[in-house]
């Protein structure tokens, strides 16, 4: 699953500002990086449109184009429920999908220094997902760090599984 190219507009349309650092790099130009959406079971029926519904609320809510996801330009690994599986007893509430943003702009990253984001996906009360980042910094860095442990062993770099 993946996105657009990014059109240097905000969602108003208006154009972005992108300035060059020292070294070369663009400051708000889109770069590699690798984001993990928090999502709950019991907001899936089961219709694989909705994945890229949740995908298309976190592109929402930073401002990116829904264009992003239809031209393949990020990479979704989406975690299988696990209906078979019950951790203590219960079965898990939750789940992820990690997108490996601007797939293309590397082969093989350096996971220790690939920044990491983490987002909340939740239904409103209308039905629609909406996606927030987590409201505790802290929380969120604990989380992250638990979680590349094995994300970033796990889930090569986009749908290249070591062969770009």
């Amino acid at each position: 699953m993946s996105a657009s190219t990014d059109q240097g507009t905000t969602p108003q349309g208006s154009a972005t500002s992108q300035t060059a650092t020292a070294s070369g790099a663009v400051e708000g130009a889109p770069s590699p990086k690798r984001v993990i959406l928090r999502l709950n079971v019991d907001d899936f029926e089961g219709n694989p449109s909705e994945y890229n519904d949740a995908i298309l609320a976190y592109l929402e809510s930073v401002g990116r184009s829904e264009a992003e996801l239809l031209e393949n330009r990020h990479y979704a690994h989406i975690e299988p429920f696990q209906d078979f599986l019950t951790i203590r007893g219960t079965m898990p509430k939750r789940f992820h999908i990690t997108l490996d943003m601007e797939e293309e702009m590397t082969r093989n990253p350096d996971f220790n220094t690939l920044p990491h984001e983490l987002y909340r996906v939740r239904r409103d009360t209308n039905g629609k997902f909406q996606a927030t980042p987590f409201k505790d910094p802290k929380e969120a860095k604990v989380y992250i760090e638990k979680a590349r442990g094995h994300m970033d062993i796990l889930l090569p770099w986009g749908g290249s599984y070591g062969n770009k």
